[in-house]
């Protein structure tokens, strides 16, 4: 290889260090959430099956940090609102974060329940139970 393959390179290493980054900040989440007794790890496969690759079909609406779908999810027998936090900013990874550690411990009736979580590189999914009215 000579001088003129380095700017090729180049971003290829830097792919591969911000690729590091974030599988550490993965297995940093992964152990600091399984860690509580609160809600389960999904798996990224499961709730990428239920909201259809995330398709705006499913989807209940869009918030101020991530868009929320309700459909069926088998390991309840019901159905789950998903929702994906958009990661794009420091305070959407915050926001997952703090979700997962203190909204997992709480319980009341006036609170939807968190279930479940999930991350995979740029996807941060929190699982809660719905509030489906009943007709």
């Amino acid at each position: 290889m000579g001088p003129g393959s380095l700017p090729l390179l180049g971003p290829a290493v830097l792919k591969m260090k911000r690729r590091g980054k974030e599988d550490d900040l993965d297995l940093i989440m992964d152990s600091d959430f399984e860690r509580g007794s609160g809600p389960k790890k999904f798996s990224y496969k499961e709730l990428l099956r239920a909201t259809n690759n995330f398709a705006d079909e499913p989807k209940l609406g869009e918030g101020g940090f991530g868009g929320v779908y309700i459909r069926f999810i088998r390991d309840f027998d019901d159905y789950v609102a998903i929702k994906r936090v958009s990661c794009g900013s420091r305070q959407g990874v915050k926001e997952y974060a703090s979700e997962v550690k203190i909204i997992g411990q709480l319980k009341h009736r006036n609170l939807v329940q968190l279930l479940g979580w999930c991350h995979r590189k740029n996807d941060l999914l929190l699982s809660m139970s719905s509030c489906q009215m009943e007709a």
